[in-house]
């Protein structure tokens, strides 16, 4: 197991720029070196950066990884396809507390990663009720639609004030097909 979560090791501030090649390189030494790792978590500035090396170069592919989980990040929803597909083995994903504040109206879900099709088979989402649940449903639909193996997605929400009839709410926005017959949504 690896958790991600140094900023000063790669003098990371925020920009990974194309002319940067140093830290590019460096990066992708490191990214290299984690390949075979088989259970990650990733913190804070690492998905943001992953972003911006993603659109640069690609994402080396993280063969043995099975379960991913992703901790604190507000733009998760723009890179996690990009992300995903660098991880064809995924049984097991973990989003815990992530600010889903973009619109996801601007965030790419044609793109569906191999681990979709043939192997991610849990998803758990961990966040805190926002007044505007469109990009949460928008991600859980995603899911839902496009993993044929899926056993179970569970939808946690860390109000401990959200009562039964919110939570079945916001089951009945869930409105998409179930790629996977067996898939068990629970909604906490």
């Amino acid at each position: 197991m690896i958790e991600i979560n140094t900023r000063d090791h790669f003098n990371y501030h925020g920009h990974l720029l194309p002319q940067e090649f140093r830290k590019r390189n460096i990066f992708y030494d490191f990214l290299t070196g984690i390949s075979s790792v088989r259970h990650m978590i990733i913190c804070q500035w690492i998905p943001k950066v992953l972003y911006c090396y993603s659109k640069l170069e690609p994402i080396p592919q993280f063969h043995n990884l099975y379960y991913l989980q992703v901790k604190y990040f507000s733009t998760l929803l723009q890179l996690l396809p990009a992300f995903l597909e660098s991880c064809p083995n995924l049984k097991i994903l973990s989003l815990v507390d992530i600010p889903y504040s973009e619109d996801p109206r601007q965030v790419d879900f044609t793109n569906v990663p191999q681990c979709l099709m043939s192997t991610l088979e849990y998803v758990e989402i961990k966040k805190w009720i926002t007044k505007d649940e469109t990009g949460i449903i928008k991600l859980v639909n995603y899911f839902l639609e496009n993993s044929a193996v899926l056993k179970k997605l569970t939808l946690s929400f860390k109000n401990p004030c959200i009562t039964k009839q919110e939570a079945e709410s916001c089951k009945k926005l869930l409105t998409s097909t179930k790629l996977s017959p067996t898939c068990q949504v629970i909604i906490e």
